[in-house]
C-alpha cells in the first residue's frame, strides 16, 4: 500500500531540521559547511538528494529505492528494481551512475529449494539491468525477513551541467510522459485470472487473452530503463523533470510543480494507457482511479516539462529505434500544458484516452511490421496504409525548415502546396505537423486556408500535437481581416478534440458579435460544434440567449445557423421553442434563404401550433407557392409541414397531396437515380391514403432496362398498388416482361408482384405463373413456387390451378425456399396432386444429403399430412423418414419434431388430423375489397424523413410470411361470466381449457344458453359464402327436405359508431369470438356492409352454419328534428336450424357491437 505524499513529506520534513537546529558542536560546523558550498541543492520531496562536493564544483546525485515483487517472473522482477531505482537519476537528467548497492530482503516463508532458485534470478535480473545503464552492482545488504523485498541505491558524482535541475518550467511548455500508464490494473487484472470472483468484475470489458497481452506490456514497460529519455532531454532543453511511479501521475505532477520557481499550473490533457486498462479500472470502480491520474505505477516514465517547439521532435527521436525507441509502446505522448497557476497539477475532466497496444499485438504488430511506406509518429493512431515514400516527407520537410524558402513568400506557398498535393495523393505527411504549425504564422491568406486544411486533416491522428496550433489560431482570430478570422475560428471548432475546449470558447463568444457575417456564421456553427464534441457538458445560459438574439440577424445564412446550433445545443430539452413572433419572421424571411435554408425553417415550424384558424390559413397561404416548388426537397418539407399543421382537417391534407403530385411526378424523372428512390418511397406513402392519386399516371413506373435493381423492385411495388380492371391487362404484361431480367432479385421481385396482383385477379395471374414455369429456370421456378403457395393461403380456390401446375418442378427447385414452398404445397393438397407421395419420396431419400433444417422439418409435416390423406402410399416413406430423423438425425430441432410427430401418431388418426389438418387458408388476409385506404395521420410523422426508405413496401403490401404457413393450435376458451367490456386490443379473460385443434379454437360464449361454442372452422371461401347465401335467401324457411331447412332472423341493432370505425379494429373484436369476417366495404362509403360467419354448436345438438350481413344505409333523420339515428340492420341465416342457437349468436353478436362503439365513442 502506497503512503500518500503528503503524509509522506511530513514524516520526512524533521530531517532537514534536524540538520539545520543540531546541539552539537561539530554538528553545527558540519552544517554551516555543507550549507557554504557552491552549487545546486535538492533534499527530501523529490526522486533524488544533489549535495555538492568538497571537490572542486563537483555533486553527489544518490537515490534509493526497493518494493515488493509484482511479477511471477523473478528475473523480471529483478530487472524491474534496478530500472526502478535508476529512474530517479533518469529523471535529473543523469545518463551515467557510478556505483549501485542492492537491497534484498529473503522470506522466512521459502523453503531452501525454492530460495536457491528465486533469489539467483532476481540478482541476476538486477545485475543485467544495471550492466545495460552503464554501471555495476559493487555490494549491498541481505537480510532475512517475512516478505520478498528487493531494492538498491544509486549514486553518482557528476559536475551540474551533467544534471537538470526540477525546477525550470515555464509557461507555454509542454509536457511529455514516455512511458505508458496501467502497469498496476494490468498486473492486478493478471493476478485475478485465477480469482473468480474479481474476474467476474472485469470480464465483459477484456478477454483473457487482452488481459495477458497487457500484463507482458507492462512488464516489459516496467523493466525498460529511462536512459533514452534522460539522454533527449539534454538534446531538447528539457526545463523539468521527474519519473512517475507509487503516487500515480497526478501526484507527481503536483510534486513537480511545487518545486517550480515560476508560478506555474501543469494541465494534463492526454492518458497514454495500456489497452484495455482504462476501461478495466473503470469496470473496478474506485479501486484504481486510473483516469483519475492517482493509480500507483511502478518504474514507470518520465514526466518531462519541454520547450513547445522542441516537444515533436522529442517524442519523434523517441519512438525511433535508432534511439532507442521501443514501437508504440516506447515512444512518448504529449499529454498537456504548463501555464500560469498556483505550482498545482490537474486533470481536465474528460481527457482523452490514447489506447496503447502492447507489443506483440496485432495492433502492435501492424505499426512495428515493416512497410513501403512510413508509419505516422502519432502514437497510437489507426492509420490505413498509405502511398509514398519517406525520401519526399525528409525533402519537403527540408525545404519548410530552409529560411531561404521562408523569406520568399512564393516559394514558401508553394511548398506548403506540395504538402497538400501529397496528402492529397495517399502520402503519410502526418510528421511535418510541427512544421506546418510554423507555416500559419503568414500574412498570404492562400497559405493559410492550405495550412488550416492539413492541420483539420491530421489534429485526430496527432491529438497531442495539436496543442502547439492553439496559440496561432487564437491570435488569427483576432486578425483585421474577416476571412481569416473566420478561418481561424472554422478550423479551430474543427479540430474536433477535447482537450482544446476551453482554449476555443473565448474566440466563439467574441465571433458571435464580430461585425462580419460571415464570422457571425462560422461562430453559430461553432457552438454546435463544441456541444457536440462534449454532449454532457452544462449549457451556458448566456449562449443561448445570445444564439436566440441572432434569429433575427440581417444575414439569412445567420439566420438559419442559429436554429441548428440551438437545436443541437438544446436537444435534451426538445430544441427551439417557437413563438408565433419567431415562427411568423422565419416565415417572411423563408424566401431569402437558399434550399438548405428553407428545408431545416420547414422542418423546426413543425413545433408551431397556430392559435386560431385564421391563422392557420394565413400561414398556409405563404406556403403555398412552396407546396409546387420546382426543388423536390423545398416540396416535401412544405408538405411535410402542411400534413402537420392540417391533421385535424383531412379535405385540406388530401387537397394538399393532390397538389404535390406533379412535383413528386417530376422528381421521379429526376437524373439523379438517389432522387428518383426517394421520390418513389414517399409516392408509397400518398397511395396509403389515396390509391387512386397515380392511377391515371401508372406508365411513369414503368421499368427502364438500365435502372438499378432497387429502382426496378420499387417501381413494381408501386405498379401493384395501382392496378385496376382498366389497366391490369398492360401492367401484367410489363410484370411479365420482368421475370426474366438477367438480375434474379428482380425477376423474383415481378413473379411476387404477379401474386399480389393474382389475389383480385387470380385467373390472369395464374396463366403466367404456369407458364413461367415452362422455362426451367432455377431462380424463376423457385420463386413461382412460393408466390403460388402465398396465393393459394390466401385465396384457396386456386388451389386445384395450382396443384395442376407443380408436376414436374421438383427437378428445377434447388434453393430451399423454393422447395419449402413445394412441400407445404405437397402436404396440404397432396391429395389433388397423382404423383405427390413420389415427389415426396425423392426428398425422403435424400434427407441424409439435405443441408436445410427448414427443408427437413417441412418434409416431416407434409408427409405427415400426406400420410393422414394417403396412407398407404406414405405409410412405409414416413416410417423410413421418422426413424432417420429420431435416431440418426443430429439437429435437435429436427430430431423434437419427428418425435412430436411420432407421439401424435400414438395418439390416434383423428387426434393427429385436428392438429395437422386445419384450415388450408387464412381468409383475414385476403378481403375482398383489398387493403383499406389509411389516415393520412397514420403515416405523416414518417413523410420526408429516411423512415420510407428503410421501409419494405413489398413486406406492407403482403401480409403473408414468405415462410411456409403453419396452423398453430389454439386453447378452448369458456367461460359462465360474460367480461365487461370486449376489445379488440384485449382478449377476454375467459377460463381456458386445453383441446387439440387444427383449426381455431371453439369458443364457449358466456352467459348465453348452455354449452353453446362458436367456431370459424371449416373455412369458407368468398365464393361458397355467395352460393350459400343466395341459395337460403330463395328457399322458404320451411322447406320440406331436411337439408334445405333454415332459419332467418332480421334485427335492427343501434349502434351510434361501427359503421364509422376502422373494419380492422371490428374484424379483430369478432376473431376473438371466432366471428370470422369475409368482406367489408371501405369505411365512409354508403351503403354500409359487412359479410361473416360462424359455427355454432350446443350440447345435445349438432352442428349449424350462421351466414350474417350488416347493413346500414346512412343516417336517418328523425321526426321533430331530433337528432339523427345510426341503426345497423343485422341479417341472420341459419342451416340446419336451431333457434337456441341463433339467439344466442345473435346475442353475442349484439354485445360486440356495442362494445365497440362505445369504444369509438
Amino acid at each position: 500500500m502506497t503512503v500518500a505524499i503528503e503524509v509522506l513529506l511530513k514524516l520526512l520534513s524533521g530531517l532537514e531540521a534536524d540538520q539545520a537546529d543540531g546541539t552539537g558542536k561539530a554538528g553545527d560546523e558540519a552544517s554551516d559547511f555543507v550549507q557554504q558550498l557552491p552549487g545546486p541543492r535538492l533534499g527530501v520531496g523529490m526522486d533524488s538528494c544533489v549535495i555538492p562536493l568538497r571537490h572542486g564544483g563537483l555533486s553527489l546525485v544518490q537515490t534509493t529505492d526497493f518494493f515488493y515483487p509484482l511479477v511471477e517472473d523473478p528475473y523480471m522482477m529483478g530487472r524491474i528494481a534496478c530500472a526502478n531505482v535508476l529512474s530517479d537519476l533518469y529523471a535529473m537528467g543523469i545518463t551515467e551512475c557510478d556505483n549501485m548497492l542492492m537491497l534484498l530482503s529473503l522470506s522466512q516463508k521459502m523453503n531452501e529449494k525454492d530460495r536457491e532458485r528465486v533469489m539467483p534470478l532476481m540478482i541476476r535480473g538486477f545485475r543485467d539491468a544495471a550492466e545495460e545503464g552503464g554501471t555495476s552492482v559493487t555490494g549491498g545488504q541481505t537480510v532475512i525477513n517475512p516478505w520478498i523485498i528487493i531494492g538498491g541505491v544509486a549514486s553518482v558524482v557528476c559536475q551540474p551541467n551533467e544534471f537538470i535541475m526540477p525546477d525550470g518550467a515555464v509557461p507555454g511548455d509542454v509536457l511529455v510522459l514516455t512511458k505508458p500508464l496501467g502497469t498496476q490494473v494490468a498486473v492486478n487484472a493478471h493476478q485475478w485470472l485465477d480469482q473468480p470472483e474479481r474476474w467476474n468484475k472485469i470480464k465483459l470489458v477484456i478477454t483473457k487473452e487482452e488481459v495477458k497481452e497487457a500484463y507482458q506490456e507492462a512488464m516489459f514497460s516496467m523493466a525498460t530503463l529511462n536512459r533514452t529519455a534522460a539522454a533527449l532531454m539534454h538534446k531538447y532543453q528539457a526545463h523539468a523533470a521527474t519519473d512517475v511511479t507509487g503516487f500515480g501521475l497526478l501526484g507527481h505532477a503536483n510534486n513537480l510543480a511545487k518545486q517550480q520557481c515560476s508560478e506555474v499550473a501543469f494541465v494534463i490533457h492526454n492518458l497514454p494507457i495500456i489497452a484495455k486498462m482504462a476501461a478495466v479500472s473503470k469496470a473496478c470502480g474506485n479501486l484504481f482511479n486510473l483516469v483519475q491520474g492517482t493509480s500507483s505505477e511502478t518504474s514507470g516514465g518520465l514526466l518531462v516539462s519541454l520547450p513547445r517547439e522542441q516537444a515533436a521532435k522529442f517524442c519523434a527521436e523517441m519512438k525511433s529505434p535508432n534511439a532507442g525507441g521501443q514501437g508504440p509502446a516506447g515512444g512518448a505522448w504529449i499529454i498537456g500544458i504548463v501555464e500560469k497557476g498556483d505550482r498545482r497539477a490537474r486533470i481536465i475532466d474528460k481527457p482523452r484516452i490514447i489506447e496503447v497496444p502492447p507489443r506483440g499485438s496485432q495492433v502492435a504488430n501492424q505499426e512495428n511490421s515493416p512497410a513501403p511506406t512510413p508509419a505516422a509518429p502519432g502514437p497510437c493512431a489507426d492509420i490505413m496504409p498509405y502511398l509514398g515514400n519517406e525520401e519526399a516527407v525528409r525533402e519537403l520537410r527540408r525545404a519548410l525548415s530552409n529560411p531561404n524558402v521562408q523569406s520568399d513568400q512564393l516559394r514558401y506557398r508553394n511548398t506548403v502546396l506540395k504538402v497538400i498535393r501529397a496528402m492529397s495523393q495517399g502520402v503519410d505527411v502526418s510528421g511535418l505537423f510541427s512544421e506546418m504549425v510554423k507555416a500559419c504564422a503568414s500574412v498570404d491568406i492562400v497559405q493559410k486556408k492550405l495550412v488550416y486544411v492539413f492541420l483539420c486533416s491530421y489534429a485526430t491522428l496527432n491529438p497531442e500535437l495539436s496543442l502547439l496550433v492553439i496559440n496561432t489560431l487564437r491570435k488569427d482570430c483576432q486578425d483585421p481581416n474577416p476571412m481569416v478570422r473566420s478561418l481561424a475560428l472554422r478550423n479551430m471548432s474543427n479540430l474536433r478534440l477535447p482537450s482544446l475546449v476551453e482554449y476555443v470558447e473565448k474566440p466563439l463568444t467574441a465571433g458571435l458579435r464580430d461585425r462580419a457575417a460571415c464570422v457571425r456564421r462560422v461562430a453559430v456553427l461553432g457552438w454546435a460544434k463544441l456541444h457536440n464534441l462534449q454532449p454532457n457538458s452544462e449549457i451556458d445560459a448566456a449562449v443561448v440567449n445570445e444564439l436566440y438574439s441572432l434569429l433575427r440577424d440581417p444575414d439569412p445564412v445567420v439566420m438559419v445557423n442559429c436554429l441548428r446550433a440551438l437545436e443541437e445545443i438544446l436537444k435534451e430539452e426538445g430544441g427551439v421553442a417557437i413563438n408565433k413572433p419567431i415562427a411568423h419572421h422565419l416565415l417572411n424571411r423563408l424566401k431569402e434563404t437558399d434550399v438548405w435554408g428553407q428545408c431545416e425553417v420547414l422542418r423546426i415550424l413543425q413545433r408551431y401550433r397556430p392559435q386560431s384558424e385564421d391563422e392557420l390559413f394565413d400561414i398556409l397561404s405563404l406556403l403555398d407557392a412552396s407546396l409546387v416548388s420546382h426543388q423536390p426537397t423545398v416540396m416535401a418539407a412544405t408538405l411535410s409541414l402542411f400534413l402537420h399543421l392540417c391533421s385535424g382537417l383531412p379535405p385540406v391534407c388530401l387537397a394538399a397531396l393532390e397538389r404535390a403530385r406533379g412535383p413528386l411526378l417530376a422528381a421521379c424523372g429526376s437524373v439523379s437515380r438517389e432522387l428518383r428512390f426517394t421520390a418513389l418511397c414517399h409516392i408509397q406513402l400518398l397511395l396509403r391514403s389515396l390509391p387512386g392519386l397515380m392511377g391515371a399516371h401508372y406508365k411513369r413506373f414503368f421499368c427502364g432496362y438500365a435502372e438499378p435493381a432497387y429502382m426496378k423492385q420499387r417501381k413494381m411495388q408501386v405498379l401493384v398498388e395501382l392496378v385496376n380492371d382498366d389497366n391490369v391487362g398492360l401492367i401484367l404484361d410489363e410484370l411479365k416482361g420482368y421475370c426474366t431480367d438477367v438480375n434474379t432479385e428482380t425477376a423474383q421481385a415481378a413473379v411476387s408482384a404477379i401474386g399480389r396482383v393474382g389475389r383480385s385477379y387470380s385467373d390472369r395471374c395464374l396463366e403466367i405463373l404456369t407458364g413461367l414455369l415452362a422455362l426451367k429456370q432455377e431462380h424463376i421456378t423457385s420463386a413461382v413456387v412460393q408466390t403460388m403457395r402465398d396465393l393459394v393461403w390466401v385465396c384457396p380456390q386456386n388451389s386445384h390451378t395450382v396443384c395442376l401446375a407443380l408436376e414436374g418442378c421438383e427437378e428445377t427447385l434447388q434453393d430451399s425456399q423454393g422447395r419449402q414452398a413445394l412441400l407445404w404445397l405437397l402436404g396440404m393438397y397432396g391429395e389433388q396432386v397423382a404423383g405427390a407421395p413420389y415427389t415426396l419420396e425423392v426428398f425422403i431419400d435424400g434427407v441424409r444429403s439435405e443441408a436445410s433444417v427448414g427443408v427437413k422439418m417441412e418434409l416431416l409435416t407434409s408427409a405427415c399430412r400426406l400420410f393422414l390423406c394417403r396412407p398407404a402410399e406414405m405409410q412405409d416413406m414416413l416410417g423410413r423418414l421418422l426413424h432417420y430423423c429420431i435416431e440418426e438425425e443430429t439437429d435437435m430441432c429436427v430430431h423434437d419434431q419427428a418425435r412430436l410427430y411420432y407421439r401424435l401418431l400414438h395418439c390416434g388418426i383423428e387426434e393427429t388430423r385436428k392438429i395437422l389438418l386445419g384450415r388450408r387458408s387464412d381468409p383475414s388476409l385476403g378481403v375482398l375489397i383489398g387493403r383499406p385506404a389509411e389516415p393520412v395521420s397514420q403515416w405523416a410523422p414518417y413523410f420526408n424523413t429516411l423512415e420510407p426508405l428503410r421501409q419494405d413496401g413489398a413486406a406492407e403490401a403482403e401480409p403473408a410470411s414468405r415462410e411456409s404457413p403453419r396452423c398453430v393450435p389454439c386453447e378452448a376458451k369458456n367461460s359462465r361470466d360474460l367480461p365487461e367490456s370486449l376489445s379488440s386490443h384485449m382478449e377476454p379473460d375467459w377460463r381456458k381449457e386445453p383441446q387439440c385443434s387444427g383449426g381455431p379454437a371453439a369458443v364457449q360464449p358466456p352467459g348465453v344458453g348452455t354449452g353453446l361454442s362458436l367456431s370459424s372452422s371449416p373455412t369458407l371461401t368468398p365464393e361458397e359464402f355467395e352460393r350459400t347465401w343466395l341459395r337460403l335467401q330463395r328457399l322458404p324457411p320451411d322447406a320440406g327436405r331436411r337439408e334445405e331447412q333454415h332459419l332467418c332472423l332480421e334485427e335492427l341493432i343501434r349502434s351510434a359508431v361501427v359503421p364509422l370505425c376502422s373494419p380492422h379494429n371490428l374484424q379483430a373484436a369478432l376473431q376473438l369470438l371466432n366471428i370470422q369476417m369475409l368482406a367489408f366495404t371501405p369505411p365512409h362509403t354508403l351503403p354500409w356492409r359487412v359479410y361473416l360467419y360462424t359455427h355454432t354448436q350446443r350440447a345435445h345438438a349438432g352442428h349449424t352454419l350462421v351466414l350474417g350481413e350488416l347493413l346500414w344505409p346512412g343516417e336517418t333523420q328523425k321526426e321533430g328534428g331530433a337528432e339523427p339515428e345510426e341503426e345497423v340492420r343485422v341479417t341472420l341465416r341459419q342451416q340446419p336450424p336451431d333457434d337456441e342457437a341463433l339467439k344466442g349468436f345473435f346475442s353475442i353478436l349484439t354485445t360486440v357491437l356495442q362494445t365497440v362503439s362505445s369504444q369509438g365513442e
